[in-house]
């Protein structure tokens, strides 16, 4: 078997306490693919992430808190499709503020409600960075003056 090679990962010095290593907040999930916000979730924590939020459609919430009960769960409602509705980002927008990175769109499957919460957060936030995943990614061109916004903060 072929060694395989460490992945640096940040190391938090003793100091530092979880406000101090960084607060995530990750949009990801729909019905269909809840494990999808899970495993960003917990990706973010393993990375060193101090503090984790975890903002999905209301009918997994409750599974997800349960499963990763150091995150705080936010439940959002859910559009017709059973995706995260775009109108909830509006709620979301205020919380972005208190973060230093942000994810969107791990399992999330509704094109059109993703693309719309995307703009509307990456309009509405200055200060985190992005990480534009999987659902997030499919529609881009049709939001350029939203990720304009951001100058340079964005992973895609």
């Amino acid at each position: 078997m072929a060694d395989v090679l460490p992945i640096p990962l940040p190391r938090a010095s003793d100091e530092s306490d979880k406000d101090g290593r960084g607060r995530v907040l990750v949009i990801a999930g729909s019905p269909e693919v809840p494990g999808a916000a899970l495993l960003a979730g917990v990706a973010a924590l393993r990375a060193g992430a101090g503090k984790l939020q975890i903002a999905t459609v209301a009918s997994i919430a409750p599974h997800l808190g349960l499963a990763v009960p150091e995150a705080l769960v936010l439940a959002l409602p859910e559009s017709p499709e059973g995706g995260i509705s775009s109108m909830t980002a509006k709620l979301l927008v205020p919380r972005l503020q208190r973060c230093d990175a942000v994810l969107i769109g791990p399992g999330m499957l509704d094109e059109e409600a993703v693309r719309d919460l995307a703009a509307t957060v990456l309009d509405g936030a200055d200060g985190p960075t992005f990480v534009l995943d999987a659902g997030a990614l499919t529609r881009l061109a049709e939001i350029t003056d939203a990720l304009r916004r951001q100058r340079g903060r964005m992973v895609r």
